[in-house]
């Protein structure tokens, strides 16, 4: 153990990725074809983050 479990999860950094409505969050559209170019560019796994993936 490091001691990082005791701190409390930041809501704020949870995010979800619908890929239905190609929706990264509540309000970024990707484009249907360069979705997964996008998602590579603009997201990165923080500490203690909580994504959901809609398919």
């Amino acid at each position: 153990m490091d001691g990082d479990e005791a701190e409390e999860k930041d809501s704020s950094l949870d995010t979800s990725i619908n890929l239905k409505t190609l929706y990264f969050g509540k309000h970024y559209k990707l484009d249907k074809k360069k979705y997964i170019y996008e998602l590579g560019e603009v997201f990165t796994f923080e500490d203690k983050q909580f994504v959901v993936v809609v398919k």
